[in-house]
């Protein structure tokens, strides 16, 4: 689980990301990134009904919050990111996600 100082929790933070930042698509993800001044670094995750039922929506979930972890290593500070998973996430498996969410932060110019 993610620190909850790293974790984008209140809809106004999402908002602010959504409207401030720039998004990227990939595959069944769409990262909305917000970069920052500071020393933070702060996720959020967006899974809708359009993908599926709340089964399907939270294994979606787990796998895209596995795929960020395993990113975050080589992932600088000071941004703030919102990754939205499309509905073509509910047949996608981990390997596909967790590529998608790398090649994502890739073409933001955050390396990973």
């Amino acid at each position: 689980m993610l620190p909850l100082a790293e974790r984008l929790r209140a809809n106004a933070m999402f908002q602010q990301v959504f409207r401030e930042g720039r998004s990227f698509a990939e595959g069944p993800v769409v990262l909305n990134l917000r970069l920052l001044e500071g020393d933070e670094r702060r996720c959020g995750f967006s899974v809708s009904k359009k993908v599926g039922k709340a089964v399907t929506r939270n294994l979606v979930k787990r796998r895209l919050r596995a795929a960020y972890r395993a990113l975050l290593p080589g992932l600088p500070r000071g941004f703030e990111a919102v990754v939205v998973a499309r509905s073509s996430a509910a047949s996608a498996d981990y390997a596909m996600l967790a590529t998608a969410l790398r090649r994502a932060f890739q073409r933001a110019g955050i390396e990973a």
